[in-house]
C-alpha cells in the first residue's frame, strides 16, 4: 500500500520548470496559425517542440516520483 506524503513538499525542479516553459512554447506554436505564412517547415517545428515537451514531461514525472520515494524512505 502506498502512503501519501501529506507533510512533505517536493519543490519544483529545474526539469519541471523547463518542462512547463517547453509546453507553453509547443502549445503556442500549435495554436498560432502561422503555417500559411511561413511554410511547411512550421509543421516540423511544431512536431519537434511537442516531442521535446513530451520527453521533458516524462522526465519531470520520473523525477517527481523518484523524489517522493526518497522523501518517503527518509521519513521512515
Amino acid at each position: 500500500r502506498l502512503a501519501v506524503l501529506s507533510d512533505h513538499v517536493i519543490p519544483a525542479s529545474r526539469g519541471g520548470k523547463l518542462k512547463t516553459i517547453m509546453q507553453f512554447v509547443a502549445i503556442s506554436l500549435a495554436l498560432l496559425p502561422l503555417q500559411p505564412i511561413v511554410g511547411d517547415w512550421y509543421n516540423w517545428l511544431n512536431i519537434i517542440t511537442m516531442s521535446i515537451a513530451t520527453v521533458l514531461t516524462l522526465w519531470s514525472g520520473y523525477e517527481y516520483v523518484r523524489d517522493g520515494i526518497r522523501a518517503r524512505a527518509q521519513k521512515g
